[in-house]
Order: structure tokens, then sequence, then C-alpha cells
């Protein structure tokens, strides 16, 4: 009986594939044909495998590169990770293609659990807005595990300009028109839709220097190349630190817990800047809700140990842990909120 309905179960998914092909999307029929070429490995006594498998490691897919942020904190959890669940736990940097290569290398891994993606909120929320290589659904695509931690923004502005508010940067780009110029890294990075977005709303018009990195984005600060840049907090606390520049604002909702003393946009008046960055831990599509809830168990467990909570706050940031739920829940908003800000700014999908 087992083997008729494995048998059947094979059947049904490739049947799937072939109806759905013409409709469904490169993402989409990539992970059905994981699916059935998963369903298809296993015995059919052996349809719901343990997990962890003993001896398999599991692999942290990081879209940074070493020494980065996300790194940085994906290797904290590792160790931890490993303890709990007994088996390796191993971090690939796959760098490049604005995190597409990333993201796709865990798109097109089996949904055993053993792969899973340290994300950024741009890769899920926002870069399906600029890129058409980006062709994934981030609320369906990806099986949600947990929060890690949040990533805001903080805009920063030259030791040349003398405003010290944002309504003072207002003031003085609208009496020096065409005199500001902010830095990204790129059209359609995080930091260009701010910038755009701040000039949009102010209307302030502002040049962009696109960057080949955040730390170019920086140097273009110090040298003057630039007047102003929307970076992350740890980028933000050095560039202050050795006097290159002040921060005037959080892009959040609420005012970062690590520069207490710097407002939000909208306590300065400005609008549609709330938009709060964060890291998050996602597997691929299709993983087994058993498996899905070991790995909620074990990261969050993680994410509370001491020496994860302090390699975080060691870079800034605070680590946190939260239901599937509600990342599906942040993941949308987040989705919702880059999608307009997108729009408003007019900028085409490359």
């Amino acid at each position: 009986m087992q083997t008729l309905v494995a048998a059947l179960v094979r059947v049904a998914c490739a049947v799937a594939i072939g109806l759905a092909g013409p409709w469904a999307g490169a993402p989409a029929q990539a992970q059905m044909k994981q699916n059935w070429m998963y369903a298809s490995s296993v015995p059919a006594h052996e349809q719901k495998p343990a997990f962890p498998v003993k001896d398999k490691a599991i692999r942290i897919v990081v879209a940074d590169p070493a020494g980065s942020a996300a790194d940085a904190q994906a290797r904290a959890v590792a160790p931890q990770l490993a303890a709990l669940l007994g088996v390796p736990v191993e971090v690939d940097n796959r760098p490049g293609g604005g995190s597409l290569l990333a993201a796709q290398e865990v798109l097109n891994s089996l949904p055993d659990g053993h792969t899973l993606f340290y994300a950024a909120s741009a890769t899920l929320a926002q870069t399906p807005h600029v890129l058409n290589a980006a062709s994934f659904d981030p609320l369906n695509d990806f099986a949600p595990i947990t929060v890690s931690a949040a990533d805001p923004l903080l805009l920063l502005v030259g030791r040349a300009v003398p405003a010290r508010s944002v309504a003072e940067l207002i003031a003085y780009g609208r009496a020096h028109p065409g005199q500001l110029k902010f830095a990204s890294v790129g059209v359609g990075s995080p930091s260009h839709l701010l910038g755009a977005t701040l000039a949009a709303n102010t209307g302030v018009d502002m040049g962009h220097v696109p960057c080949t990195s955040n730390a170019d984005c920086i140097d273009a600060l110090a040298t003057g190349r630039v007047q102003l840049v929307f970076d992350t907090a740890p980028a933000a606390a050095r560039a202050v630190q050795s006097g290159q520049a002040r921060v005037l604002a959080v892009v959040a909702p609420q005012r970062s817990p690590f520069h207490p003393g710097v407002p939000t946009f909208k306590e300065q008046g400005v609008d549609d800047l709330e938009v709060s960055g964060f890291f998050a831990w996602v597997a691929p599509g299709g993983v087994r809700p058993e498996t899905a809830a070991s790995l909620h168990s074990a990261i969050s467990k993680s994410l509370q140990h001491a020496s994860v909570q302090a390699a975080f706050e060691a870079g800034a940031y605070r680590a946190e842990s939260s239901t599937p739920q509600e990342l599906t829940a942040r993941v949308k908003g987040a989705f919702d909120t880059w999608g307009g800000l997108v729009r408003r700014a007019g900028i085409p999908k490359q």
C-alpha cells in the first residue's frame, strides 16, 4: 500500500509539472522539479526522512562576502545551531548579482532542511520590484523560519554640509539646487530608492552617484564627492567616530537603540521613509512542516545564546526572533512598502 501511495505521489508531481509548465515561472518550475526529484529519490517506506540527516551538513547561504554583517551573524549562529542539531553547519558565501546568485542557489536546493538562506529584507522585499531576473515570489518560493535582526538605515551627511536636522538639510538643498548629491550601491538598491524618495518628497534637486560598495559610498562622502548617503548603523558609527559624517535620521518606524538620540524621518516631518530593514532565516519552499519547526526551534534558541547576542551587538545589531507567521507578515509589509516607493520614484525594472 505504501509503495502504491508513493508511486501515485510521484506521478501526480510529474503531471503537475507538465500542466503548470506553460504558466508557472522559472523558480516555481524548478521547485516543482526539485520536489519531484526528491520524492523519486526516497524509497517509499522512507517518504518522511528524519531531520537532520546524520552526518549531512547544514549549509547557510549568505549573499554577502566574508567579513560583512550578514556573514558575521551567520557565522555566530552556526556553531550554536550545530550543537543543537548534532550535524555540521557551514556558511556558504555567494555574493553577486544583486543577491540573486544566493537566492537562486537556495531555490535550486532540495527542500530537506539542509539548505538555509540568511537573507536581507532587501532581497526578499525589494529586489523583485527592480530586477527582472528576480522572478521568485518571496512569500511562496521560500519557507519562512524566523526574523534574526533589525537592519535600519541611517541618513548621513558629510562634514561640509551645515545641516543638523532633516529640515535644515531640506532648506539647504532648496537654497543650493543641484549641489546635493547622494551615493548608493546602485540603481534600485535601498540607498538609491531612499535618496530618490527623499528628493521627490521634499522637492530638493539632488543628483545620484552610483558606487561599487558601501565602503565606496562612505569614501565618496568623506572625500566630498557626495553630500549624503543612506547606510547601516555600523558604517554610520565608523563614519561619525572618524569625524567624516553626521547622522540626521533613522529610516524606521522607531528610533534605533544604538542611536537613541537620532530621530526618525516621521518625527522630522518627512513621510514614506519608515521602512525598516531586517535579516531573516528562510528555507527553500516545500520544506516539511516538521523540519521547518525543528529549524525554527534551533535557530531561535541559538539567537538567545549569550555569545550570539554579543556578536550581533558588536556589529550594532540586536538579535531577535519571531514566529514564521510574523516573518511572513513582515516580508509582505516590506514588499508592499518598497513596491510603493519604486512606483513613486518611477524606477523601471532592469
